[in-house]
This record gives C-alpha cells, structure tokens and sequence, in this order.
C-alpha cells in the first residue's frame, strides 16, 4: 500500500490546526488487481465539513478531483463516503455535515501489463469547514504512488481521469 507521498497546503503537509488528511493507496484483492484509493478527513473538535453532494444555502460540497491517473483503471465514476452525512440544525438552516471524521473512497483495477507497484495517482480537494461562528475554505493537491518518470510509469489513464470527480 502507498501512504502519502505528497500533499501541498501551499505552506503546510497534510494537516492545518483544523483538519488533517490520511491517504491510502493500496490493493483490495488476492490477485493485487482491484486497487482502492483512501482519503479520510480527520475534524478538530467542534468544527464540519460538507458531503460531496451537498446542496444548500450556506456552505459548500467537497470536491474530489484526479487530476492524473497512473496504470489504473476507476471502477464507477465517483468517491464514496463511509456514511450518510448527519443533518443538524445550525441557526436558521439543516446542513448535510460530517463531525470528526469521513473517509471518501475509490475503486479502481489494474490495467493490463502493468507492473505490479507501478501505479499513481494525483488529484486535489477543495473544501470547507465550519463551526458554528465561521467559515474557512481550503484546497490542497496530493499525489501518491508512481507518478513521475523516474520509476516508468505506466500509461496514463487520461480518458478516465476527467470523468473521474466528485458527484
């Protein structure tokens, strides 16, 4: 499995006083064919975040993108959370939120003739995250596993790679 190799705040790695992310790459079968990419977001006490499929007034979805894909081939055209995001009342609104942690993920197999860990992927999220007095929208970009040419990467998957955001 790849874990984070890196992850650009523009200033920070990987975690802010707010949020930190975990990424993971790895394979989800006997035969190392099937490939799930991990991405958990970890909240500070107090404060949310927005599914990908939010629509409201106030506050905005998170947005997954790959913007490169190495050697694999998604299954199914969006991430997945781990669970249904709480609707919670704050002032005069409902709000879809996670609380402390949500992890989104996506599938993937093997193209053909690939060598076994040679597979990448890069991408970026934007989000935001709220508590109940502000507001703060964030971007990061991250790439893990093979995506560079010092190690032959395999083809990229770019017809998939445009289809391949958050719905």
């Amino acid at each position: 499995a790849y874990e984070i190799r890196n992850c650009d705040w523009s200033s920070d790695v990987c975690s802010s006083d707010l949020v930190d992310f975990y990424f993971q790459l790895g394979s989800t079968s006997s035969d190392n064919k099937r490939i799930k990419l991990g991405i958990t977001m970890n909240l500070e006490h107090g404060w949310h975040t927005f599914p990908t499929t939010f629509e409201g007034e106030v506050g905005s979805p998170t947005s997954i993108s790959l913007t490169n894909v190495f050697g694999l081939k998604p299954i199914g055209d969006e991430f997945k959370p781990d669970r249904e995001p709480v609707l919670e009342k704050i002032g005069d609104w409902t709000l879809q939120v996670y609380h402390n942690s949500v992890t989104w993920t996506q599938e993937f197999e093997m193209l053909p003739d690939v060598k076994q860990n040679a597979i990448g992927v890069e991408g970026a999220i934007k989000f935001q995250v709220c508590n109940e007095g502000a507001c703060q929208p964030k971007n990061i970009k991250f790439s893990l596993g093979v995506t560079n040419e010092d190690t032959e990467p395999p083809a990229r998957s770019e017809e998939h790679t445009s289809e391949l955001q958050s719905q």
